[in-house]
């Protein structure tokens, strides 16, 4: 079937459309398991939009990407505060005593900047807009493609765009780069089910996963860090050691990243896809 690759990654956007709809009302107050699933939603979006650029009209795709991005940035209201909160009672729980209480000073800082329902965000007109914007180009798109094309030149592309990430991150060095790495890795992993449904590619798109994951609490870790060091004086001063602590689990952690990324990047594009894609 000449269109299969591109109708699977077609309906996938239409069924994750028609899940965010009930959530979709303006001036709804949306609850935190809400935000979480309309911006994991978006995610998935952005990344089958990656997977068929290759064969759509210029600019298309990446136009598409950026917009329905807007609506995740919208949604996020001020749960980012809420989530360096929580990275900061991550390592409490971890940490010893002496560690505990400058991490706890730490905490008192950040609760006292947090606005009242942190995780909460409100359904506004531009959010609906843009949610209504993608589903139509969901729904007007004409393109075809079939699964071994999808295979080659979509997924190829994201694996190409994702190890080019790793190599700039381990030559920069920058936290930037390895944030961006995060993203293009999520994309590989929401993406391949799309692409191909058989064992070997399920247990890649797992491994992509929990890269992802450790790069998102190493996101994390540098956010927070950026957010003790941005404080006014004293305050700054003051947490010196929790910053101290953060930056050494955000070392640590990014070391981590690096062993996984090197293991999951280090074939070339072309042997990449055939290990991936055995059989299919």
């Amino acid at each position: 079937m000449p269109k299969r690759g591109s109708k699977r990654v077609i309906d996938r956007a239409g069924a994750l459309h028609a899940t965010c709809a009930p959530d979709l009302v303006e001036q709804t107050r949306l609850a935190p398991v809400d935000v979480h699933r309309l911006r994991v939603s978006v995610k998935e979006l952005r990344a089958l939009w990656q997977v068929l650029k290759p064969f759509l009209p210029g600019g298309q795709a990446d136009a598409a990407s950026r917009d329905i991005a807007r609506a995740a940035k919208l949604l996020a209201g001020a749960r980012d505060q809420f989530v360096r909160v929580k990275t900061l009672d991550k390592l409490m729980r971890k940490a010893g005593e002496a560690d505990r209480q400058s991490l706890g000073h730490a905490r008192k800082q950040l609760v006292a900047l947090q606005p009242e329902s942190a995780e909460e965000a409100l359904v506004t007109a531009e959010i609906v807009s843009l949610f209504a914007q993608d589903r139509e180009r969901w729904r007007r798109l004409d393109v075809a493609c079939g699964r071994r094309e999808l295979i080659d030149y979509g997924y190829g592309r994201l694996y190409r765009r994702g190890r080019k990430r790793f190599q700039r991150a381990v030559e920069s060095g920058e936290d930037e780069d390895w944030h961006r790495l995060r993203r293009w890795t999520k994309y590989l992993a929401l993406a391949l089910p799309l692409v191909a449904d058989k064992g070997g590619t399920q247990k890649a798109a797992k491994r992509f996963a929990r890269l992802a994951e450790k790069l998102g609490d190493l996101h994390d870790l540098d956010e927070l860090r950026y957010s003790l060091q941005a404080l006014p004086e004293p305050e700054a001063a003051s947490n010196r050691p929790a910053i101290a602590i953060v930056t050494e689990r955000a070392d640590a952690l990014r070391g981590e990243c690096h062993k996984r990324s090197k293991r999951l990047f280090r074939a070339r594009p072309k042997d990449a896809a055939k290990r991936e894609f055995a059989g299919v």
